[in-house]
């Protein structure tokens, strides 16, 4: 075991999902590790591989502790909890820090499979940790791309459902809105097409939804065919915005060839109209949809050097909203 002092302060729990790419998971049975925050590994909250979460419970704090769960990214196709970004590790200190792992989309797991493995997860954390020493509070959810995208829908959909407030949302890159013409114009350059590239478009949200494609619903022109829109409205987070959703921190490259940017502008606006607070952080770094987060890119020794400016920018912000929000 590695002791590392920690700061004193409330706990929190973060758990993060992310569109980041990697190797299939590996499941390992529970295990505990011991720093100034003991670890929990390969918590189970099914039956399926993998639903399981690590989860690291801090030394100091009062007996109860907020909440940050990172969910992983990689277009719910693949990815793992391992994979989250490195400058977030300062909140296991003060905080019960959680990253999931959840059921990939397949002909028989559909997105709303996916949000219902989020909650489970969350429910899981209450007990799990009520049963190590921490009661939860106040829940923070973070995300990347894809992960984003379950951190916003589940916000948005389960405020008034989930096993513990929802203190705010972050989404880092986040597909906010699949009936943005921009991703349209993105998948014409792809594909050569106008027709193949919405065909792409379709079938991925198809196969979030279990909708079968009409062919007849496939526009043959570039003018939006609002026929395609049952196909994406439902994992499109910009349209469950309501005046109760939690607080939100987007953070977005301008140069995002992966997702547009205006999906981030959009959900800002959406939210805007209904009072909801928000913030927007935008990068005009070209870092592209990753943000820059590669190698050293995910330190913040590195973000310090400058690397990747947003990300002090993110992190006083996420102080911020706990300061205001998690009391």
């Amino acid at each position: 075991m590695r002791t590392i002092t920690a700061a004193r302060g409330s706990a929190i729990i973060f758990i993060i999902t992310g569109l980041l790419v990697s190797a299939c998971t590996t499941v390992k049975p529970e295990t505990a590790i011991s720093y100034s925050y003991t670890e929990y590994l390969n918590i189970s909250y099914g039956e399926d591989a993998n639903q399981k979460f690590d989860m690291s419970v801090p030394h100091v704090h009062d007996g109860t502790a907020d909440v940050f769960l990172f969910i992983h990214g990689g277009s719910l196709l693949n990815g793992d909890k391992d994979t989250y970004p490195r400058y977030l590790d300062k909140y296991r200190e003060s905080c019960i820090f959680v990253t999931m792992n959840y059921r990939f989309v397949n002909s028989g797991i559909h997105i709303d499979d996916i949000l219902l493995d989020v909650d489970k997860t969350i429910k899981t954390i209450k007990s799990a940790a009520e049963g190590r020493g921490a009661v939860p509070q106040k829940l923070i959810i973070m995300g990347h791309s894809a992960g984003a995208q379950l951190a916003l829908l589940y916000s948005y959909k389960y405020f008034d459902q989930t096993a513990m407030p929802i203190a705010f949302c972050v989404g880092t890159a986040p597909p906010a809105d699949f009936t943005d013409p921009s991703y349209y114009s993105m998948a014409k350059n792809r594909q050569g097409n106008f027709k193949e590239g919405l065909k792409t478009l379709m079938q991925l949200g198809a196969l979030y939804t279990g909708t079968v494609i009409q062919e007849s619903d496939i526009a043959t022109d570039e003018l939006f065919d609002q026929t395609v829109s049952k196909y994406f409205t439902q994992i499109s987070p910009v349209y469950f915005v309501s005046g109760n959703c939690p607080p939100t921190i987007l953070v977005h490259d301008t140069s995002d060839k992966t997702v547009p940017y205006s999906n981030s502008v959009g959900l800002r606006s959406a939210l805007n109209v209904l009072n909801v607070p928000n913030v927007l952080i935008s990068s005009t770094d070209n870092l592209g949809h990753n943000l820059g987060e590669t190698g050293d890119n995910w330190s913040m020794s590195g973000a310090h050097k400058g690397i990747v400016p947003w990300i002090p920018r993110l992190i006083n912000k996420i102080d911020e909203y706990i300061a205001i929000y998690c009391n």
